[in-house]
């Protein structure tokens, strides 16, 4: 997370919250992030946008070539469904 907290209860444009997931050998499986946009971008999710990176940081590419990123539509929606059980915390799961 870069520092921001959120503001009764919603978190301000412009957050981004990463995270990253490892196998128990340690090695990383899925590095994953979302940024509060506003203006709605994505207004069923609490105008996040979703992403699934590279380790360099990078956005990742699907096997077209298309990057790994966007909102409602992202992964045919999984990002929104599955966050969509945090929306009491602006769809975060950590605090």
């Amino acid at each position: 997370k870069n520092g921001q907290d959120p503001v009764n209860g919603i978190y301000p444009i412009g957050t981004t919250i990463v995270k990253h997931s490892t196998n128990p050998a340690g090695t990383v499986n899925e590095i994953v992030a979302m940024v509060k946009r506003g203006n709605n971008f994505n207004p069923n999710a609490g105008n996040w946008e979703w992403f699934m990176l590279m380790p360099d940081g990078k956005i990742a590419t699907d096997a077209n070539g298309m990057q790994m990123r966007g909102g409602a539509s992202m992964m045919g929606g999984m990002c929104n469904s599955c966050h969509g059980g945090a929306s009491t915390k602006d769809f975060v799961f950590s605090k």
